[in-house]
C-alpha cells in the first residue's frame, strides 16, 4: 500500500510538471512577442512603457496595447529637374538630385516622440515618410541653393550638404538624417529652356 501511494505521488508531480510546461509554453506561444532585425516593439496599458529591440515582452490582451515601429533606413530621393528646378544666387537655375537617408533614433525619448507625433503605422510607411518629409528637405535645398552662386555651389558640395543638414535641423519627429548625397548637378543651359518652353506652347 505504501509503495502504491508513493508510485502516486510521483504520477502526481510528473502531472503537475507537465501541466505547468505545457501552461507556460501555451502562455509563450500567446503572449510573447519578440522584434525581427530592424524592429522595436512598443507596450503600453498596464504597468510603464516598455520599448525593446533586441529581447521579448509578454504582451497581454486587453490589458497591453502593442506597436510594432520599423527602425529601418529610409531613402527619399528629390529630383529638382525642368520646372522644380533650383535658383542660386547669381540667377543661374541648375538641375539637382539630392538623396537622403533616415530613420528613427534607437531611444525611448525618440520612438516616443514618433509615435505620438507621427504613429508606429506612419513612421514604417515609406510612403508617408516620404510624403512627411520631403517638403522639409525640399525647402532646405531651395533656401540654402539662393544663398551660392552657381561657380561656388559646384565646387562646395560639401559645404553645401553641410548647410543643408543644418537647416533642417533635429527636430524630425523622432527621425534622425544619417546622410545627405547630391548625386547631380547640372547648369541648366537658357537657349535650351527657352527651347523646351517654345516647343510646350507650340
Amino acid at each position: 500500500m505504501e509503495q502504491i501511494n508513493i508510485i502516486n505521488i510521483v504520477w502526481l508531480i510528473v502531472g503537475g510538471l507537465t501541466s505547468m510546461i505545457f501552461l507556460f509554453t501555451l502562455i509563450t506561444v500567446l503572449f510573447y512577442k519578440k522584434p525581427t532585425q530592424g524592429q522595436a516593439l512598443i507596450r503600453t496599458g498596464l504597468g510603464n512603457t516598455v520599448i525593446v529591440f533586441d529581447k521579448g515582452i509578454y504582451v497581454i490582451p486587453f490589458l497591453h496595447k502593442l506597436d510594432v515601429l520599423d527602425t529601418t533606413i529610409k531613402r527619399i530621393e528629390l529630383k529638382l529637374i525642368d520646372k522644380s528646378n533650383l535658383l542660386c544666387k547669381d540667377g543661374k537655375r541648375i538641375d539637382i538630385v539630392a538623396t537622403f537617408l533616415l530613420k528613427v533614433n534607437c531611444s525611448k525619448e525618440s520612438i516616443e516622440h514618433t509615435l505620438h507625433s507621427i504613429g508606429s503605422e506612419k513612421a514604417s510607411n515609406i510612403e508617408n515618410v516620404q510624403e512627411i518629409f520631403s517638403p522639409i528637405f525640399l525647402e532646405s535645398i531651395h533656401n540654402i541653393a539662393k544663398k551660392f552662386n552657381f561657380e561656388t555651389l559646384r565646387d562646395s558640395i560639401s559645404e553645401f550638404k553641410n548647410e543643408i543638414v543644418q537647416h533642417i535641423g533635429r527636430d524630425l519627429y523622432g527621425f534622425s538624417l544619417e546622410q545627405c548625397s547630391i548625386n547631380y548637378m547640372e547648369k541648366i543651359n537658357l537657349t535650351q529652356e527657352m527651347q523646351k518652353h517654345t516647343q510646350s506652347y507650340n
